[in-house]
């Protein structure tokens, strides 16, 4: 299906925006105008927020939800009531990596395995089957991307790359078994000397920017073609996202939040 009027109403957004249009408004104005087949598509990008939400229920049931989510607290408390009760919940409310995720949670995850890295890789593997193949692409890609930040951190620090790559593609085993300096996936993973020189970077914030922008140019290459379909919808939705998480975050203030997240890194990884 085309959207003509929809995509020309787009407005040209660059990643180095200050802002955007609320997103909560944005994620409803889109799903009102696209079919529902394509707004069933979209709502796989929202399931983002409800991993967020559903890690944050679990910690704590008066948690306050990040409204994008496609569930709410009751759903959730109804949900883990019937996954408590049964191996095998048939709710169309409930993604079915959340319940092989939940059935590990509630059994325990060895001690240098984080849940929300278990539950990230279920969403992505999860994505990689949908059948569009912008959406499939783009979720491979985060994936890819995720390991091979991951693997080259535990090189660089000497920690454990197997259990720290996620998921069995064909990326993931090169990172656990490869000694090569870009782990021999320079014709396979198309921006493997990109992100080697991004990981040598010691200015965090800075990192964390030429990241997103890696992402941006992705967006931008895999939306070529597509001049008024869905996939140039999604791509102004995760582009959006990736100006917003930085609209209220200044120079200062993000070095010091990505130092806190390397100190704590550091304290999570146990050495061998």
């Amino acid at each position: 299906m085309k959207y003509y009027y929809l995509v020309s109403g787009l407005p040209d957004i660059q990643l180095s925006d200050a802002k955007v249009s609320p997103m909560v408004e944005m994620a409803e104005e889109i799903k009102e105008n696209l079919s529902d087949a394509d707004a069933n598509l979209f709502s796989l990008l929202l399931l983002k927020y409800d991993n967020e939400n559903f890690l944050a229920y679990l910690k704590d049931n008066n948690a306050q939800l990040n409204p994008l989510g496609n569930l709410s607290s009751n759903d959730w408390e109804e949900l883990v009531s019937l996954m408590n009760e049964s191996d095998s919940v048939a709710d169309k409310r409930l993604m079915p990596y959340i319940q092989q995720f939940y059935a590990q949670y509630t059994m325990g995850f060895p001690e240098n395995v984080l849940p929300e890295d278990q539950l990230a890789v279920g969403y992505y593997s999860y994505g990689m089957k949908c059948g569009n193949r912008f959406l499939s692409d783009w979720f491979e890609f985060n994936l890819n991307l995720n390991n091979v930040l991951a693997a080259l951190m535990c090189r660089k620090f000497g920690f454990d790359i197997k259990t720290a790559v996620l998921g069995s593609n064909e990326i993931a085993e090169a990172l656990r078994t490869s000694g090569a300096r870009d782990f021999g996936l320079g014709g396979t993973f198309d921006q493997m000397e990109e992100v080697l020189r991004i990981a040598e970077m010691t200015d965090l914030y800075e990192r964390e920017k030429r990241l997103d922008a890696l992402r941006w140019n992705w967006l931008e290459d895999h939306t070529f073609f597509h001049f008024f379909s869905a996939e140039r919808i999604w791509a102004f939705w995760l582009k959006s996202e990736l100006i917003h998480r930085w609209e209220d975050l200044t120079t200062e203030k993000g070095k010091t939040v990505f130092r806190q997240l390397m100190d704590n890194f550091r304290k999570e990884v146990k050495f061998d």
